[in-house]
Protein backbone atom coordinates (compact mmCIF):
# COMPACT_ATOMS: atom_id res chain seq x y z
CA UNK A 1 0.00 0.00 0.00
CA UNK A 2 1.29 3.29 -1.20
CA UNK A 3 1.59 6.29 1.63
CA UNK A 4 1.47 9.70 1.07
CA UNK A 5 3.70 11.36 -1.43
CA UNK A 6 4.16 8.08 -2.61
CA UNK A 7 0.53 8.06 -3.90
CA UNK A 8 1.13 11.23 -5.35
CA UNK A 9 3.73 10.50 -7.11
CA UNK A 10 2.43 7.00 -8.39
CA UNK A 11 -0.57 9.16 -9.76
CA UNK A 12 1.35 11.00 -11.49
CA UNK A 13 3.59 8.49 -12.86
CA UNK A 14 0.56 6.69 -14.10
CA UNK A 15 -0.63 10.37 -15.65
CA UNK A 16 2.39 10.53 -17.55
CA UNK A 17 2.46 6.78 -18.84
CA UNK A 18 -0.99 7.07 -20.23
CA UNK A 19 -0.36 10.55 -22.00
CA UNK A 20 2.28 8.57 -24.20
CA UNK A 21 0.39 4.65 -24.78
CA UNK A 22 -3.36 6.42 -24.63
CA UNK A 23 -2.73 6.79 -29.10
CA UNK A 24 -1.65 3.30 -29.26
CA UNK A 25 -4.59 1.69 -27.47
CA UNK A 26 -7.49 3.91 -28.54
CA UNK A 27 -9.19 2.08 -31.28
CA UNK A 28 -10.77 3.76 -34.77
CA UNK A 29 -14.37 2.36 -35.54
CA UNK A 30 -12.54 -0.26 -37.95
CA UNK A 31 -10.36 -1.69 -35.35
CA UNK A 32 -13.33 -1.65 -33.12
CA UNK A 33 -15.34 -3.77 -35.50
CA UNK A 34 -12.63 -6.29 -36.08
CA UNK A 35 -12.14 -6.85 -32.52
CA UNK A 36 -16.15 -7.13 -32.14
CA UNK A 37 -16.03 -9.65 -35.03
CA UNK A 38 -13.13 -11.72 -33.44
CA UNK A 39 -15.25 -11.64 -30.51
CA UNK A 40 -17.59 -13.35 -32.61
CA UNK A 41 -16.01 -15.70 -34.11
CA UNK A 42 -15.52 -13.78 -37.39
CA UNK A 43 -12.02 -13.00 -39.05
CA UNK A 44 -12.06 -10.09 -40.91
CA UNK A 45 -8.75 -8.41 -41.99
CA UNK A 46 -10.12 -6.24 -44.94
CA UNK A 47 -11.57 -3.77 -41.89
CA UNK A 48 -7.70 -3.47 -41.01
CA UNK A 49 -5.97 -3.41 -44.47
CA UNK A 50 -8.82 -1.96 -46.79
CA UNK A 51 -6.70 -1.04 -49.88
CA UNK A 52 -3.78 -3.70 -48.96
CA UNK A 53 -5.40 -7.24 -50.57
CA UNK A 54 -2.18 -9.91 -50.30
CA UNK A 55 -2.01 -8.30 -46.42
CA UNK A 56 -5.36 -9.11 -46.05
CA UNK A 57 -4.93 -12.78 -47.81
CA UNK A 58 -2.11 -13.36 -45.67
CA UNK A 59 -3.82 -12.83 -42.20
CA UNK A 60 -6.66 -14.74 -43.85
CA UNK A 61 -4.77 -17.56 -43.50
CA UNK A 62 -2.50 -16.75 -40.56
CA UNK A 63 -1.87 -19.63 -38.15
CA UNK A 64 -2.24 -17.66 -34.84
CA UNK A 65 -5.43 -15.94 -36.11
CA UNK A 66 -7.00 -19.15 -36.88
CA UNK A 67 -7.16 -20.69 -33.75
CA UNK A 68 -8.02 -17.91 -32.30
CA UNK A 69 -11.39 -17.79 -34.75
CA UNK A 70 -11.51 -21.59 -33.78
CA UNK A 71 -10.75 -20.79 -30.30
CA UNK A 72 -13.75 -18.24 -29.92
CA UNK A 73 -16.27 -20.55 -32.35
CA UNK A 74 -15.67 -23.68 -29.46
CA UNK A 75 -16.16 -21.03 -26.70
CA UNK A 76 -19.17 -19.25 -27.75
CA UNK A 77 -20.63 -23.05 -28.87
CA UNK A 78 -20.26 -23.92 -25.16
CA UNK A 79 -21.55 -20.92 -23.85
CA UNK A 80 -24.29 -20.32 -25.65
CA UNK A 81 -23.57 -16.76 -26.81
Amino acid sequence: MLHGDEQQVASELKQRAWHVVKPLVTLDDAEREYIDRVHAGVLSPELLFPDDEEMVNRLALYPALLWKIENVKQHLSKTGD
